[in-house]
């Protein structure tokens, strides 16, 4: 299924200060789908721990 979701992220946060490697920062998102295929949940993942999750209940009529 090819979607128009956003799936990651890496940027970095700050400078690299006298040529120094900064590490950036990759932030992961993860969808659920229901039978209409509409997100019903995201859960942000930054640097390996999800941090944050999203969920919405759709009615259909």
């Amino acid at each position: 299924m090819v979607s128009n979701y956003i799936t990651r992220l890496i940027y970095l946060d700050k400078p690299a200060p006298n040529d120094k490697i900064v590490e950036p920062v990759i932030i992961d998102f993860r969808y659920k789908f229901d039978k209409q295929n509409n997100w019903t949940e995201i859960i942000k993942n930054v640097n390996g721990k999800d941090l944050y999750r999203w969920i919405r209940k759709i009615e259909y009529y």
